[in-house]
């Protein structure tokens, strides 16, 4: 029979008790340090996808608005263009065709807004920007306005008002004129203006995010002299900087006399 020291040095003894010992200190600060560069690291990506997701969405959110708002006003000023021209007066521009009784124009009185005239019914428009429907001997007026306070743009027609959409920092309308040489000015609104030559609308706004989007105004901060151009030219990188709100610039050209030399 093995004596104690004999029992005590062998092998298998030996492997227990090395399986019963501790990590050392060493293995457990090793240990620990792996598992913080892999929390930086995921905290860190963590950030970036939040970053990247919140300016993808206001982003895509802001497109979404600005081109509904654009087809809602080429639904009411698309139609001008696909009728004869009539004599102009005053600040209108006046249209009509043979199937249409009424007259179907674009007019304006200030900066900030104008007006189309369309009739309804089968010839004409069926329902206003808000879906209404109108009496086929109706003749619908629809004014786009932007609102400065309230940074909005709304559509008044029937005696309704409808917010196309709100966030709208800028709203510049321009009227297109072509000269007698052929060449083609967009202009702002002015009673001056030669109304007989105007062909089309150029429409621009800047829209301005809902919440703010900091890694957007990072840009800025970091890249001095990097410039943001709004619907004039003026740079707006110093708003998006002092309440780091994302800007854009959406613009949008309607025909109104497509086939007029």
């Amino acid at each position: 029979m093995p004596s104690v020291s004999a029992r005590a040095k062998s092998p298998l003894t030996a492997g227990r008790r090395w399986a019963q010992c501790g990590v050392s200190l060493l293995e457990l600060m090793v240990g620990l340090t792996i598992g913080l560069l892999v929390s930086v690291a995921a905290a860190g990506s963590l950030a970036y996808l939040q970053a990247t997701g919140r300016t993808l969405t206001e982003a895509t959110r802001m497109q979404q608005e600005a081109s509904l708002a654009f087809d809602t006003v080429g639904r009411f000023v698309r139609p001008a263009g696909s009728v004869g021209l009539q004599a102009a007066s005053g600040d209108t521009v006046t249209y009509a065709s043979s199937s249409v009784s009424d007259s179907v124009y674009v007019r304006s009185s200030d900066t900030q807004s104008f007006e189309v005239v369309l009739p309804g019914g089968p010839d004409g428009v069926s329902s206003d920007c808000s879906g209404q429907s109108l009496p086929s001997n109706n003749t619908l007026v629809s004014r786009f306005e932007w609102r400065e306070k309230q940074q909005q743009l709304l559509c008044l027609s029937n005696g309704a008002e409808q917010v196309l959409t709100d966030g709208v920092a800028q709203w510049v309308v321009h009227y297109g004129v072509r000269d007698s040489d052929g060449r083609t000015q967009y202009r702002p609104y002015n009673k001056d203006l030669p109304w007989s030559k105007v062909f089309g609308l150029r429409l621009c706004m800047v829209l301005v995010s809902r919440v703010p989007v900091p890694e957007f105004a990072e840009v800025f901060r970091s890249t001095p002299g990097l410039t943001l151009p709004d619907c004039l030219g003026a740079n707006m990188a110093n708003a998006v900087q002092s309440d780091q709100r994302m800007r854009r610039v959406y613009a949008h050209v309607f025909a109104l006399r497509p086939n007029q030399p």
